[in-house]
C-alpha cells in the first residue's frame, strides 16, 4: 500500500513529511532500549510482509502486518514503520522518498487503530479475545490505511478515480485475509508469550492513542 513520487500535489507531501516527522519524534521519546529488539523485529516483519505485492497503477496491494505492528509496539509503530518504509523506497523501489511521510502517517493511523480496538476489546487477557480482537483491529487497521490512501488519490486528480475505486475493492479482500492472521498471531502470542503485549512504554495502562497526546 504504497504512493509513489510524482503522484500526490505539493500540500500533502509536505504535511506528510512534517506529519511523519511529528509522529516519529513523539515515538522516539516513548523508546527505551529494552524495547529496541521488539522495535527491530516488528520492522523485519514488516518488510517482509509488505515485499510480497501485487501492482495496482501507482500503487500496489499486498499484506500488510501493520495491526500486529500496531498491537505489539502501540505508540513505538512509527518508527518500526518508518525503518521499513525507508528500505522498500531505497532497496526494492516501492513507494517513494518525497512520499515517504504521507505512507508512514498512513500506515501508522492503521497501526495506532489496531491497538486502540485491541485494548479496547480486552485481547491480551485471553486467546479468543485476543484471536477477535487481533482479526477486527487487523482488518480495520488495513482498510482505515486504505481510506487515506483513497484520500491522497482523490487529491491527486479525477484522473485517478478509476484507481480509487479499484484500490477500495481490491482491499476489501486483503481486510479479511489480514485481520484472520493478524488475531491468529495475537492468540498465539497470548498463549505462549502474553508478556510481549504487556508494554513497557505504557503508563499506567492508558489507551495508546491518548498517551501519545497526553504525554507527548
Amino acid at each position: 500500500m504504497h504512493i509513489a513520487d510524482g503522484i500526490l500535489p505539493v500540500s500533502l507531501v509536505a504535511g506528510g513529511l512534517v506529519g511523519g516527522a511529528a509522529v516519529v519524534g513523539t515515538s522516539l521519546r516513548w523508546l527505551a532500549p529494552a524495547n529496541v529488539p521488539r522495535v527491530g523485529l516488528l520492522t523485519a516483519a514488516f518488510f517482509v510482509a509488505s515485499s510480497i505485492h501485487v501492482p495496482v497503477g501507482p500503487t500496489s496491494v499486498h499484506l500488510l502486518l501493520h495491526g500486529l505492528v500496531g498491537i505489539i509496539l502501540g505508540p513505538l509503530s512509527s518508527i518500526a514503520l518508518l525503518v521499513a518504509l525507508a528500505l522498500q523506497a531505497l532497496l526494492l523501489f516501492e513507494g517513494g522518498t518525497t512520499v515517504i511521510g504521507f505512507n508512514l502517517l498512513t500506515m501508522t493511523c492503521g497501526a495506532m487503530l489496531a491497538r486502540t480496538i485491541f485494548d479496547a476489546l480486552g485481547g491480551a487477557t485471553h486467546p479468543t479475545r485476543a484471536a477477535a480482537a487481533g482479526f477486527l483491529g487487523g482488518a480495520i487497521a488495513v482498510y482505515g490505511s486504505t481510506l487515506i490512501v483513497v484520500f491522497g488519490l482523490w487529491m491527486a486528480g479525477e484522473e485517478w478515480i478509476r484507481l480509487r475505486q479499484m484500490f477500495l475493492l481490491a482491499h476489501l479482500p486483503i481486510a479479511l485475509i489480514e485481520g484472520a492472521v493478524v488475531g491468529s498471531a495475537a492468540a498465539f502470542i497470548v498463549r505462549v508469550k502474553p508478556d510481549l503485549l504487556r508494554s513497557t512504554w505504557s503508563r499506567s495502562g492508558v489507551c495508546p492513542l491518548h498517551a501519545a497526546v497526553v504525554y507527548s
